[in-house]
């Protein structure tokens, strides 16, 4: 399992702005390089978990002195020369990530700073950072070794953490801590050439969206995230001592947390989960790349990462130390950035922490119940509402939820199979929420219960399941297609003619699969703008018109519902061929004008420009993939717009929204 380590967004080979290459050869810095044995002089406790070094690292273990010099005295020279210090904060970047690469190179980091190096640091023209190769690579080469007494851990002997964070604090309230440590100690930390390179603000959601961007997101667990980080991180500040966080303000506090939540990597224990976490110097400034499809969901996925991390004990180490190996596992071309797996999970994680949403990730989910009990608890409700006997049904309920509890252990039986018991909590965390995943399958759990509630009715099953979807979907301010034809119209506008291609095909296929059943006005719609084809898009032309097609006129109803609803599919795929994908996104959207499209968001009198702010448009690709997960499921099922409509109805009772019940019939019979 790979964990999560940078933040910087994806970056991609034939970078628009030229790279900066920092410091590539180093070799004038022989002479400073401290040695072996210096380096393991001050080496302190070994952490008894997994071994790993984690020491405080003073000044004698880390070489700082010749960095900070420097340091020193470009400090002094900006005070004599005021309006040289002012001519650039990009200067002033490049200048911290010399001192970081001279800062490696003098610590016994190896693979970078070197006249025979295949890699270098880069920052593009807009202040993207990460590593690059700058010659050819063969798979397996190991390219980067990063000793391990250079990381920040959250490692913390009982007296330092009764000390600092007391006993029982979370993992990343022991990291900001030490983290905050050391920034209070400014130019007298180890770390300082480090921290310096850090990034001044981290861009993920959870600290750049705004209450509109929020909105933009649609998911209410996300929003709900993104609105409330504020005041979480205001109480998480409060609760700590001025001393422990090293004075920090709310900001710097803040920013912390984001630094840690964002580049932390986390060591396997030995006997299962995570066992040290920590902030590693150079292996944080790779960007990420992880499995993707080829659009669809659905499509096979390819791993598109180039690297991986692991971590080397010192009896397999030329140093004789603890270290962090980073090895090539695909050929990497020269001039291209070096991509590492974050980790392989929802896109929930990368919009609150990272603030972006992989391209296709095939591992994306959506959670529809956050246990099998408040899912039971929902369907109870729509029972009840129906008109079902609470007395009827409690019996059979009572069934259900064992049997959805029944499956959740076995899940976590063979999750946790060889861990030890202290793993499970987090696996409880993981497989307890009911989700939707690509493939349209959904949590055994949930599938175990509605068995029973169906009676073995497996179409039911399906049925219910696509309901459940079907509400989800009703729930969100606006639609998959729009927000597909949203992000066309974006990606043209801003010239990404890649992302065109992407989402036109995402607005080709499912503008194909869910008309005419699933939303038949625009059934219509597209129906006449075929038949008229009198529009002309500038999208069309970056992409060629659609070869015409006679339109099929209406054809009479047959006898049977599924030869009605195969001719409808056919006239609609006709009409659909037929037409641009430019015509397609002016009969998706609203109308427009001067380059605005308004009333797309939810979000009420709000117009947005074209193109999208960057937060917008990240926020409207998270919310496209919940909606082709939830709507795949409602199209793999085949369940009819009409029997879905009343899945919808049912659950409309309260509002749309789930009201938690307490101590329902079947629960205290099964309490009992």
């Amino acid at each position: 399992m790979q964990f999560q380590c940078s933040i910087s967004k994806l970056s991609k080979a034939g970078h628009a702005s030229p790279l900066t290459l920092h410091n590539r050869h180093a070799r004038c810095l022989q002479n400073r390089l401290v040695t072996a044995q210096q380096l393991h002089a001050q080496q302190s406790r070994v952490c008894r978990s997994s071994g790993l070094c984690t020491s405080t690292c003073n000044s004698t273990s880390i070489n700082t002195s010749s960095t900070n010099r420097r340091h020193s005295q470009r400090v002094a020279a900006g005070a004599a020369a005021p309006a040289e210090a002012a001519s650039s904060a990009a200067q002033q970047d490049t200048s911290c990530l010399q001192n970081l690469l001279l800062w490696l190179v003098n610590n016994g980091v190896t693979g970078v700073g070197t006249e025979d190096s295949k890699v270098a640091l880069y920052e593009d023209g807009e202040g993207d950072r990460g590593v690059i190769a700058v010659e050819d690579i063969p798979a397996g080469y190991q390219l980067l070794r990063v000793p391990l007494r250079l990381a920040i851990t959250d490692v913390m002997e009982e007296e330092e953490q009764q000390q600092l964070v007391g006993q029982g604090a979370l993992w990343q309230d022991r990291l900001v801590a030490k983290l905050l440590q050391q920034v209070q100690a400014g130019r007298e930390s180890p770390w300082h050439p480090y921290l310096q390179a850090l990034p001044k603000a981290v861009p993920s959601a959870l600290e750049s969206f705004s209450n509109a961007d929020a909105a933009a997101v649609q998911l209410p667990t996300a929003v709900a995230a993104i609105r409330g980080h504020a005041d979480k991180m205001a109480a998480s500040w409060q609760s700590c001592r001025p001393d422990s966080i090293g004075g920090a303000d709310l900001q710097t506090y803040r920013w912390a947390h984001s630094v840690v939540m964002s580049r932390t990597f986390g060591n396997a224990a030995q006997g299962g989960g995570i066992g040290v976490r920590m902030l590693v110097p150079l292996i944080d400034m790779l960007n990420h790349a992880g499995d993707e499809t080829g659009g669809l969901l659905s499509e096979p996925a390819t791993a598109r990462d180039n690297v991986r991390w692991d971590v080397v004990s010192p009896d397999n180490s030329p140093s004789s130390c603890w270290e962090m190996v980073l090895s090539s596992t695909q050929a990497i071309p020269a001039d291209s950035p070096l991509l590492l797996s974050y980790f392989e999970g929802g896109n929930d994680e990368f919009l609150l922490h990272y603030g972006f949403v992989p391209p296709s990730n095939p591992h994306d989910t959506v959670q529809l119940f956050s246990s099998i009990t408040e899912a039971l608890e929902h369907l109870w409700q729509q029972d009840i509402r129906q008109g079902q006997a609470a007395a009827d049904l409690s019996p059979l309920y009572k069934q259900a939820l064992d049997a959805g509890l029944a499956a959740l252990q076995e899940e976590l039986a063979a999750a946790a199979d060889g861990l030890e018991g202290a793993s499970w909590g987090p696996l409880l965390d993981a497989l307890e929420p009911i989700k939707v995943v690509s493939g349209s399958r959904v949590s055994g759990s949930l599938i175990a219960a509605l068995e029973v509630l169906k009676h073995g009715d497996m179409a039911a099953v399906e049925a219910a399941v696509a309901g459940l979807a079907w509400q989800q979907l009703a729930a969100l301010d606006s639609s998959l297609l729009s927000d597909l034809a949203l992000l066309v119209a974006d990606a043209h506008v801003a010239g990404d003619g890649e992302a065109v291609q992407l989402f036109g095909k995402l607005l080709r296929h499912y503008v194909q699969v869910v008309i005419p059943e699933y939303v038949p006005e625009v059934h219509n719609a597209v129906a006449a703008a075929a038949g008229s084809s009198s529009s002309s898009s500038s999208i069309q032309l970056m992409h060629g018109k659609r070869k015409k097609k006679a339109v099929p006129g209406p054809a009479k109803p047959p006898p049977a519902a599924a030869a009605t609803a195969a001719q409808q599919h056919s006239d609609n795929a006709a009409a659909v061929e037929q037409l641009s994908l430019g015509e397609l996104v002016q009969v998706l959207l609203p109308p427009s004008q001067n380059s605005s499209v308004t009333g797309v968001t939810g979000v009420t009198s709000d117009t947005l420009s074209l193109p999208l702010s960057a937060a917008v448009r990240t926020a409207v690709k998270f919310r496209t993939n919940k909606k082709m997960l939830l709507m795949d499921v409602c199209v793999a099922a085949g369940v009819p717009r009409a029997v879905l409509q009343q899945f919808q109805a049912a659950a409309s009772g309260s509002g749309g929204t789930l009201s938690t019940c307490h101590a329902l019939p079947w629960q205290q019979a099964s309490s009992a």
